[in-house]
Formats: C-alpha cells, sequence, structure tokens
C-alpha cells in the first residue's frame, strides 16, 4: 500500500509528467536559486495560494538534472502515510527506486508542518 501511494505521488517514475497549473516562472526561478545556494528550501504562506504546484513544477524542472527516480514528492498529510516516519518514507523511495545512499535526491515534503517535531 505504502508503495503504490508514493508513485502516486510521484508520476514521473512511471513516465512522462506534465505539472499542475499555470507555470510561474518568476516563483520557480526564486526557488531555484535558494535552491542552488542553501539546498533546503522552505516554502511558506497562506493555504491554496501554489506552495504544492511550485513544488510540482520544480519537481518537473529538476528531473532532468536529477533522474526521475531521483526526485521524491510526498504530501505528508495524506492517511497513508501519516504514521509512517519521513526517515522510513526515504527507505522505501530508495528501496524502489534502487537509489543509494551516496545518490543526491531532490526531496520535496509537502505539508510537512504536520510532523510533530519535523523542525527538529
Amino acid at each position: 500500500m505504502l508503495e503504490e501511494t508514493l508513485y502516486l505521488f510521484n508520476p514521473w517514475w512511471t513516465g512522462e509528467y506534465k505539472p499542475p497549473g499555470i507555470k510561474r516562472e518568476e516563483y520557480l526561478s526564486e526557488v531555484e536559486k535558494a535552491f542552488r545556494i542553501q539546498r533546503i528550501v522552505i516554502l511558506f504562506g497562506l493555504r491554496r495560494v501554489g506552495k504544492t504546484t511550485i513544488m510540482k513544477q520544480f519537481a518537473a524542472v529538476n528531473i532532468p538534472k536529477f533522474e526521475p527516480q531521483r526526485v521524491f514528492f510526498a504530501s505528508m498529510d495524506h492517511p497513508e502515510i501519516q504514521n509512517v516516519s519521513i526517515l522510513d518514507l526515504l527507505r522505501e523511495f530508495r528501496r524502489i527506486n534502487r537509489t543509494k545512499r551516496n545518490e543526491p535526491v531532490l526531496l520535496l515534503l509537502d505539508e510537512v508542518h504536520y510532523r510533530k517535531g519535523f523542525e527538529q
């Protein structure tokens, strides 16, 4: 069940991916710039303003750089993964895609604030 949910979150693992929404070049450019500098980027803002859409568009833009199997998106408020630790999600991601620990991955965690202690 977990594997199936992760495949739903990451459609680029199985083929072409067309990101949702209107492409917001200005926002994507800012996220890309911040990512190159810091490697960790946090998007925050009001609900329903497009943060998830920007994340998925960012994933699509970076698939050629990372390869589809090394781009991981998860919506942390999804009922199927509510009781799965972030570490276990990463382990399952690596198992599914046979990604080695030393290979860089693009990790996109949506609604991560729902996880107790995520900021630690």
